[in-house]
C-alpha cells in the first residue's frame, strides 16, 4: 500500500465526511443492507437488452454450457466420494428476460391463469412423438402438483417446450434448461433418464409458476423454485405410474437441497446479490474451476425454503397469493417488503421468530460484500469400518467486486486440526497443505481411530489468505456404510452428557461422548421430511441446550453450541476516529445494526490487503473476531453489543497476508506479545520474537490514538483495539493466541520494556497537530539500544496516518520510533508532510516529566534554521513550505553535573 493513496482514500472517506455512509450502495443494490436488500434489476435472470423481435439466444446456450462444463469435474468428484447420491445430473438451469426501454417484455396477458405446453414434433426445436408425449404429460402434472403446494400460477399462458439439446446436454454431470419468461418458452435437453426428465422439467415448471412475476433474487427464486420442485418431482412420477424406483429417486437422490448437512454448510460466504458471477454471463469458466460459490449456493437456498415448508406445508401457497396480493413483480426485488410478506403467512421457524430465523440463513442475504470470502463445502464420509473415518472438502475463495461479481482466487491453506481437547492433531503429511487453485480445492483428511481413541468432537481450522472458515466434525459418528447413523454431530461446549431427540415417529436417546454423539433415528423418520426436537443434558442430567431443527431426506448432521449462548457488551464509543476491533461474533451481519446506530450515517472501512484498498460500508465485511476497522462517529455514543464471545479454553487464530494487515485480538483479554505465536504454513508454530528475528513479520504492532505508537515484543496487545500489523512472509501466516490457562504462565514471566526506568533511559512522542488532523513519532534512549534498527526498540514507519498529516523519522529508512543509545546528545531528522501549504504546525512531547529531568530537547527549523525549545513546557510552532511539509532536526541534550 502506498503512502500517497491510502492517506488519500481514508482521509478524504472518513474525514472529508465524502461516501462512507450507508447511503452509497454498490452497483445491482440500491439498497444493500444485509437481509433487507433493494435492487431495481432482475438478478435472478440473464437480462436481454433488445427490442421486442426475437433474441439472440446464443450468448445465452455458450453461458448454459460453461456451467455445465464447470461443475462437472466437481460433480465427478463428489460421486466418487459418495458425497452425491444416485446418478441424475445436477440441474442449473437459467431464466431469460428481456427488457426493451428498461421494461419486461410480456407475452399477450390472458385472462386465465393457467399454463398450457405445447412441445412440437416439426421444425426447429422438433422432438420425437415419444418424447413429446412423455414431456408433455411431465409439464402437465409437474402443474397440477405444484398448484397443490403453492397455488394457481400467477401468470397464465402457452409455453413451447423446444429440443435444444445439441446445446446444452451434458447427461452424464449437469443439464437443466432455458426459461425464456419474455417469450414463454422452454429450452430444453434431451435426457435417456426418467428422472432427469421429471426433476429438470418440473423445476423450469416451478418457475413458470411465477411467469412475468418472478422474484428478482436467486435466493427467493431459484430456492423456492428448488424446494417447491423437490416436492413436487416425487408426486409427479407417481401420478404419472413410474416405477417405484424413479419414485424414490426423486425424492431421496435429489440433488437440489443440502438439507442433511445444513448446519455444516450455512457459512456468511454465502451471501450476495446473484448466485453466478456476472463475468461468467459473458467469459466462460475456466476449465478445472466451478468459478466460484453458486454451486452451494443453489443447493442451500432450496434448503432454506424448505425448513420453512416443514414447519407449515401451506406456506408456498400462502406466500404466493400473499406476494401477488402485495405487488408481485412490484416488490421482487424489495427484500424488506418481501419480508414483511413472509411475516403475514410465517410466525416462526425452526423455533425462531420467523425474521429471527431468517437473519441466520446466509444464503437469503442477498448484500454485496466487497473483497474475499472463503466458503468450504464439507460433507463426511462414511468407511466399511465405521470407526476411520474421513470428510470431504472443497474450498471455494473468491474476490467480490462492488456489483456482485465474483472473480475464483488461487492460495493456499495449511489447515490446522484439534481434538476435543483442544490438542492439536495430524491426520497426515498429505492433508498439511491444500493449493486453492482458481477458487477451488478439495481434499479429503482422514482420521484414524487407534490415533484419537474413539469418537469425538474435531475442530478444523482452514485459512486461506485473510480469511479463515472453522468447521465442526463428528468424528467416529456417522457410522459404518453398512450400519449408519441416521443422527449425528458435535456438541460444542459439553463433553459427556446425553441427548434426547423426538419428532413425530418417537423419541430416542443417546449419550454425547466427548463432544459427538450418533444415533439411529426410529424407522420411517426420513421418509418425509419433518421437525425434530433436540435436548442437550449434561452429565448430571440437567438441561443445558434445546433446539428445534426442521431436516429431511436420509439423514442428518447437528452443530449445536452450547457456546454460543448471547452476551450482551455496553461499549462505548467516542467522537471522532478511532481504530478498533470487537472479539465477538454475531448472527447479524449487519455492522450498523450491530452497533445499533443510523446505516446512513455510520463511517465505517476496513483496508483489504489483496486489493489494496479500503473496503467501506455498507460494501464491507462484517464484525469477526481478529478484523479491525476504521470508524468516525459525530458523537459519543454506546454500543449495545448481543452476541458470542471467542472461547479462550482453546487456540484462537486470525490469519494474514503478504503486507499491512489490520488486525485485533479475537478474545476478550489481555494478550502479552511474549504469548502470541506465529505460524508458518504447516511449520511449528513460534514465539511472536523468534518471527520477527526471522523476518516472518515486522517487530511490532501500530495502534492508533490521535497518531501511532508501536507495540513491540515485550508490550501487550489489547482487546478492542485495532492494530496494524506488517507480514513479510509471502503467504500462509497465521497468528495464534493459546488458551488462557496457557498464557498465565507467560505473562507472568514477561519482561518490562527497557527504556521505562528513567536510569535506563527514557522515551516519549513528538506530538504534531495541524489545524483538526494531528499525527506523532516517538523518540527516546535506553542502554541496550544501538545507533542502527533495533528490533527490541524501532519501529519502522507503517501506514499513513488516517488524518492526512504524517511525521516520520528520515533514517536509513523511514521510522515510525527511534530509541538511540543513552549518550549525551542524540539527533534525529524529522519530516512532516500533509499540512496545509505555507501554514503552521505545532510541536509537543507526550512525556515531558521525564525528560526534563534528564536533559532538554531542541528542535531546529531546517527551511528558517530558528530553534526552540520543545522542553520549554509549551508548544512550539514550524512554518511549513508550498508543499505543506517541514523538515526539522531534533535534538537530545543530556545534563552533565
Amino acid at each position: 500500500m502506498t503512502r500517497r493513496n491510502s492517506v488519500i482514500q481514508l482521509a478524504s472517506l472518513l474525514l472529508a465526511g465524502m461516501a462512507l455512509t450507508g447511503g452509497v450502495q454498490a452497483q445491482g443494490n440500491r439498497v444493500n443492507t444485509p437481509f433487507k436488500t433493494v435492487t431495481d434489476s432482475l438478478q435472478s435472470a440473464y437480462v436481454v437488452q433488445t427490442t421486442r423481435s426475437a433474441v439472440d439466444m446464443t450468448p445465452i446456450k455458450n453461458y448454459q454450457r460453461s456451467m455445465a462444463r464447470a461443475v462437472a469435474p466437481t460433480v465427478a468428484r463428489l460421486r466418487a466420494k459418495s458425497v452425491l447420491p444416485g446418478a441424475m445430473p445436477f440441474a442449473v438451469d437459467t431464466l431469460v428476460a428481456q427488457l426493451s426501454s428498461g421494461k419486461l417484455v410480456r407475452t399477450a396477458a390472458t385472462r386465465s391463469t393457467a399454463l398450457s405446453f405445447v412441445v412440437p414434433t416439426t421444425g426447429t426445436g422438433a422432438w420425437t412423438t415419444e418424447q413429446a408425449a412423455f414431456i408433455k404429460s411431465v409439464a402437465d402434472q409437474a402443474v397440477i402438483e405444484l398448484t397443490s403446494i403453492c397455488g394457481a400460477p400467477l401468470n397464465g399462458g402457452t409455453i413451447t417446450i423446444l429440443n435444444d439439446d445439441a446445446n446444452i446436454s451434458d447427461r452424464n454431470a449437469v443439464a437443466g434448461g432455458i426459461y425464456n419468461v419474455s417469450t414463454n418458452q422452454f429450452l430444453f435437453p434431451v435426457y435417456n433418464s426418467e428422472v432427469s426428465v421429471i426433476a429438470n422439467m418440473t423445476h423450469l415448471v416451478a418457475h413458470a409458476m411465477r411467469g412475468a412475476d418472478i422474484l428478482a433474487y436467486d435466493s427467493w427464486e431459484e430456492g423456492i423454485a428448488r424446494a417447491t420442485s423437490q416436492i413436487a418431482a416425487p408426486r409427479v412420477a407417481q401420478a404419472l405410474g413410474r416405477a417405484t424406483s424413479v419414485v424414490d429417486a426423486l425424492r431421496r437422490e435429489s440433488n437440489y437441497h443440502a438439507l442433511p448437512f445444513y448446519d455444516l454448510m450455512n457459512q456468511p460466504a454465502l451471501a450476495n446479490n446473484s448466485f453466478i458471477p456476472k463475468s461468467q454471463l459473458t467469459t466462460p469458466i475456466e476449465s478445472g474451476s466451478i468459478g466460484g460459490i453458486w454451486l452451494p449456493r443453489y443447493m442451500m437456498a432450496g434448503s432454506a425454503w424448505m425448513k420453512v415448508y416443514i414447519d407449515d406445508p401451506l406456506f408456498f401457497k400462502n406466500f404466493m397469493q400473499a406476494y401477488k396480493t402485495a405487488g408481485g413483480a412490484a416488490i421482487a426485488g424489495d427484500v424488506p417488503k418481501l419480508r414483511q410478506v413472509l411475516k403475514q403467512v410465517m410466525t416462526t421457524v425452526e423455533g425462531d421468530p420467523v425474521d429471527t430465523w431468517f437473519s441466520k440463513q446466509y444464503v437469503l442475504d442477498n448484500s454485496i460484500r466487497v473483497g474475499r470470502k472463503l466458503y468450504a463445502y464439507n460433507v463426511p464420509i462414511r468407511t466399511a469400518s465405521g470407526t476411520d473415518s474421513s470428510i470431504f472438502i472443497d474450498l471455494m475463495y473468491v474476490d467480490t467486486a462492488t456489483d456482485g461479481d465474483e472473480t475464483p482466487v488461487s492460495g493456499f491453506s495449511y489447515p490446522q486440526y484439534f481434538d476435543f481437547e483442544e490438542v492439536n492433531i495430524y491426520p497426515g503429511a498429505q492433508y498439511e497443505s491444500v493449493e486453492v487453485y482458481q477458487g477451488e480445492g478439495a481434499f479429503s483428511p482422514s482420521f484414524q481411530n487407534d490415533f484419537l481413541g474413539g469418537a469425538q468432537r474435531v475442530r478444523m481450522s482452514l485459512p486461506v489468505g485473510m480469511e479463515s472458515v472453522e468447521l465442526p466434525y463428528a468424528f467416529g459418528q456417522p457410522g459404518s456404510l453398512s450400519s449408519p447413523n441416521t443422527l449425528y454431530g458435535v456438541v460444542d461446549g459439553l463433553t459427556t452428557g446425553t441427548i434426547e431427540v423426538s419428532s413425530a415417529v418417537g423419541t430416542i436417546s443417546g449419550a454425547v461422548v466427548r463432544g459427538s454423539f450418533g444415533l439411529v433415528l426410529p424407522t420411517g423418520s426420513f421418509d418425509t421430511p419433518r421437525t425434530y426436537q433436540i435436548t442437550i443434558k449434561n452429565g448430571s442430567g440437567t438441561t443445558v441446550g434445546t433446539r428445534q431443527v426442521n431436516l429431511g431426506y436420509t439423514e442428518g448432521v447437528v452443530y449445536i453450541n452450547l457456546n454460543s449462548a448471547e452476551i450482551t457488551v455496553n461499549k462505548p464509543y467516542n467522537a471522532g476516529l478511532s481504530m478498533f476491533s470487537i472479539p465477538m461474533s454475531f448472527m447479524q451481519a449487519d455492522n450498523a445494526r450491530v452497533l445499533g446506530v443510523p446505516a446512513l450515517g455510520l463511517k465505517l472501512a476496513r483496508w483489504i490487503q489483496p486489493n489494496k484498498a479500503y473496503s467501506l460500508y455498507p460494501a464491507i465485511d462484517s464484525f469477526a473476531p481478529g478484523r479491525a476497522f476504521w470508524m468516525k462517529p459525530d458523537t459519543n455514543f454506546t454500543a449495545i453489543l448481543t452476541g458470542t464471545s471467542t472461547p479462550m479454553d482453546r487456540d484462537a487464530i486470525f490469519p494474514a497476508v503478504f503486507g499491512w494487515n489490520m488486525v485485533g485480538l479475537p478474545v476478550d483479554r489481555t494478550v502479552a506479545l511474549s504469548e502470541l505465536l506465529v505460524q508458518v504454513k504447516d511449520q511449528t508454530p513460534v514465539s511472536f520474537a523468534t518471527a520477527v528475528t526471522q523476518g516472518v513479520v515486522g517487530n511490532s504492532f501500530l495502534k492508533y490514538n490521535s497518531g501511532y505508537e508501536p507495540i513491540l515484543s515485550t508490550g501487550s496487545l489489547s482487546p478492542w483495539e485495532g492494530y496494524w500489523i506488517r507480514v513479510r512472509q509471502s503467504e500462509g501466516v497465521t497468528f495464534i493466541v493459546p488458551p488462557s490457562s496457557v498464557a498465565a504462565a507467560s505473562v507472568s514471566s514477561r519482561t518490562m520494556a527497557p527504556y521505562a526506568a528513567a536510569a535506563d533511559g527514557w522515551r516519549t512522542a513528538i506530538q504534531v497537530n495541524a489545524g483538526n488532523a494531528q499525527t506523532k513519532v516517538w523518540i527516546g534512549q535506553s542502554k541496550l539500544a544501538t545507533t542502527g534498527f533495533d528490533l527490541a526498540y524501532d519501529a519502522e514507519s507503517g501506514p499513513a496516518d488516517p488524518s492526512g498529516l504524517n511525521a516520520q523519522i528520515t533514517a536509513n529508512q523511514p521510522l515510525l520510533q527511534d530509541i538511540q543509545p543513552v549518550v549525551n546528545r542524540s539527533v534525529w531528522r524529522v519530516q512532516v508532510s500533509g499540512a496545509t501549504p505555507r501554514g503552521v504546525i505545532t510541536l509537543s512531547l507526550s512525556d515531558l516529566a521525564s525528560v526534563k529531568r534528564l536533559g532538554r530537547i531542541v528542535v531546529t527549523d531546517q527551511t528558517t534554521l530558528i530553534s526552540q525549545m520543545l522542553t520549554g513546557g509549551w508548544p512550539i510552532k514550524i512554518k511549513t513550505d508550498a508543499n505543506g511539509r517541514a523538515y526539522m532536526i531534533v535534538q537530545y541534550q543530556r545534563m552533565v553535573f
